[in-house]
């Protein structure tokens, strides 16, 4: 029987860092933005479990003026 792995992704967001995982991947491990690279930590790690606590950051003004993309990212 395989061992339950999670992996979180955004592992520098607030929430991430107050939950407990096997397997934590921040944005300098993987380019949230690329899925082949996304493709790339799962199949390395293939995890049982997945948590994305990833966010685009930035200041309210800059949000403000593209709030649209902030979401959509």
């Amino acid at each position: 029987m395989r061992k339950e792995t999670l992996c979180i992704f955004g592992s520098e967001s607030f929430i991430a860092k107050n939950l407990i995982a096997d397997i934590k991947i921040n944005h300098l491990a993987c380019d949230l933005m690329d899925i082949n690279a996304i493709y790339n930590v799962i199949e390395k790690h293939k995890p049982t479990g997945i948590i994305n606590c990833a966010a685009r950051h930035g200041s309210a003004a800059i949000m403000a003026e593209n709030h649209t993309k902030y979401f959509e990212d």
